[in-house]
């Protein structure tokens, strides 16, 4: 499982259980964000969020028989960086009013249903794909193993961490993160709530 191009499959599971976990558990997964713009009840829109994702599974599921893996997943993607980037400038934007923080929570919902839609769902395909027939299982252990490490980390670690940062309200945290210049590139991600 670690030997030749099964190492460089073995790696490639690992990168796709952490990039899974990091981005979506990070962020995607937090009602304390949507609690944070006290525009409507935060279980209210977790509910409403929760109710979209649905349509990811669906939409994956109906697209890849009629456009192929490549057209779905780029399409995705790209509304996803796209609804990250407009929630950013939407961010950005001050003194910020009840219908910009109304249009970010919208954004919010539209990005997690692309990201579910794309990343989420390819990540649990690549593991099963990958390997070699009779690496498939423990690949998939691999796979699962990191994935849940990497939930903890994303989930519990974060809300433990010292940075003033993280307590600010939830677009300025994530933004002024560039305040702590002494982090490793990179470290910044897993310290977001």
């Amino acid at each position: 499982m670690f030997k030749g191009t099964n190492k460089k499959r073995t790696i490639t599971a690992v990168v796709a259980a952490c990039s899974s976990m990091l981005t979506e558990m990070s962020f995607a997964a937090n009602t304390v964000f949507l609690a944070q713009f006290n525009i409507m009840d935060s279980f209210t829109a977790t509910m409403i969020k929760r109710a979209v994702l649905l349509l990811g599974p669906i939409t994956v599921m109906t697209c890849i028989e009629r456009l192929g893996r490549r057209k779905t997943f780029l399409g995705m993607d790209s509304l996803s960086a796209s609804s990250l980037l407009m929630m950013g400038v939407l961010g950005a934007i001050q003194p910020a009013s009840d219908g910009l923080k109304r249009g970010i929570v919208a954004v919010y919902i539209l990005f997690t249903y692309t990201y579910i839609a794309s990343f989420g769902s390819i990540m649990q395909i690549v593991p099963s794909e990958i390997s070699h027939i009779s690496l498939r299982d423990k690949t998939s252990m691999v796979y699962w193993m990191v994935s849940d490490v990497a939930n903890f980390a994303a989930t519990f670690l974060a809300s433990i961490s010292p940075f003033d940062a993280l307590c600010r309200p939830g677009r300025q945290g994530r933004i002024h993160l560039r305040r702590h210049e002494r982090l490793p590139p990179g470290l910044g991600v897993l310290l977001l709530p």
